[in-house]
């Protein structure tokens, strides 16, 4: 988010009071937060932060009215802190689901794309425009994948799995890393409970779980004709992706804390707030409204 002198933003202190060893997941979050703000050891000659990140035992260092991102474990889950927390960042999924839409899955920095999120709504649109079932499933089979109506499963191939992810009713995995892929998609997703558990997925607001191959079936027919359900699941599942790597965890922090950069003091590059609406929303970065917002920015008048 750098330009010519005098467009840089003015980044906001992210006051940090980590008085335990945090886990490895810290560094990558703490990192790809340089984007936007200014991670430092709290210090009262730095000035009061926009917001801190803190362990309970440092919260006392705390200005009053600073919102609070409190890195938990599982002893702090019920406490004061852990209630009043606007985050709560765990490497523990158990707390992460205790705190409701408030947790942050510390990200393991590792990448999983930029798939474009595809809604249950516009996923039916293209199964009629492809000529594809209504009721279309993808499922993890064994070794390799199969497509199509419930009772007439057929096996795809590898490089077309993607494709079909981007398509179906619904899908079901059952290994980690695909189970991160199709929520990135937005695919209203099945899975088992040991493959939620290891992306800190949360049942049933982010997947639905079931322990068997039938079981699972069973599930995704059932969301083929819930197009409401699906549509819940889609845009919860994406955003536990959103909070999964360290860059989507980044923004998921500066949205929520409010870290948001100062705008450019001249004309310059997109005004940063601006910017990060549009990664939270998932907007291409050759998306239209790109090249608007640019061109209306490039326009406007130097601060006097």
């Amino acid at each position: 988010m750098s330009g010519p002198l005098g467009t840089e933003p003015l980044l906001p202190l992210l006051g940090l009071a980590l008085t335990r060893r945090p886990p490895e997941g810290a560094l990558p979050l703490l990192v790809a937060l340089h984007e936007w703000c200014l991670p430092a050891t709290l210090d009262p000659a730095a000035g009061k932060p926009t917001a801190i990140l803190a362990t309970p035992e440092g919260l006392h260092l705390a200005p009053a009215g600073v919102p609070v991102a409190l890195w938990a474990q599982a002893e702090d889950v019920g406490s004061e802190p852990f209630r009043l927390a606007t985050v709560v960042v765990s490497d523990d999924p158990t707390v992460v689901a205790a705190a409701g839409a408030r947790g942050l899955r510390a990200p393991t920095g590792r990448p999983i794309g930029h798939r474009r999120a595809m809604s249950p709504f516009v996923r039916e649109r293209l199964r009629l425009e492809r000529g594809l079932p209504a009721d279309a499933l993808l499922e993890q089979h064994g070794a390799g994948w199969r497509f199509g109506r419930p009772s007439a499963l057929l096996p795809v191939e590898p490089d077309l799995v993607e494709t079909a992810m981007g398509a179906a009713a619904a899908v079901i995995v059952t290994e980690p890393d695909w189970l991160l892929r199709s929520l990135a998609w937005g695919a209203p997703t099945v899975t088992d409970r040991a493959t939620a558990a290891a992306v800190g997925a949360v049942s049933p607001d982010e997947v639905l779980i079931a322990e068997t191959g039938s079981a699972r079936l069973a599930a995704a027919t059932a969301l083929t004709r819930d197009l409401v359900e699906a549509s819940r699941l889609s845009w919860r599942g994406y955003r536990r992706v959103e909070c999964h790597d360290a860059e989507r965890a980044a923004m998921f922090l500066v949205d929520r804390l409010a870290l948001w950069p100062e705008a450019p003091l001249r004309p310059g590059p997109p005004l940063p707030t601006v910017e990060l609406a549009l990664r939270l929303l998932g907007t291409p970065t050759d998306a239209h409204v790109r090249t608007r917002l640019a061109d209306a920015t490039d326009r406007l008048a130097p601060a006097p």
